[in-house]
This record gives C-alpha cells, structure tokens and sequence, in this order.
C-alpha cells in the first residue's frame, strides 16, 4: 500500500512537472512565433545595408 502511495505521488509529480514544461514550452513557442516577424524585419534591415562593399 505505501509503495502504491509512493508511486501515485511520484507520477502526480512527474504529471505536474511535464505540464508545467510544457506550459512553458507553449509560452516560449508562442513567443517566438509572435516575435518571428519582427526579427525577421530586423535581419532584413542589414540586408538592404552593403555588407560587402568590396564587392
């Protein structure tokens, strides 16, 4: 019975620490979506600049 006890904290622990990774995965993925556009604007700004003058 305590091994049972100790098993269902265990995988409610588990449970609670991969939704709270994956809470955290969904918020750095939607970040990373909304700032997707914005970097790539930022990295097309230097394109437009000459990168190599010597060429």
């Amino acid at each position: 019975m305590s091994s049972f006890v100790c098993l269902f904290s265990t995988s409610l622990s588990l449970s609670s620490y991969f939704l709270s990774h994956r809470f955290v995965f969904l918020a750095s993925f939607s970040l990373i979506l909304f700032s997707t556009p914005r970097l790539a604007s930022l990295s097309v700004l230097p394109l437009r600049l000459p990168i190599f003058p010597w060429s």
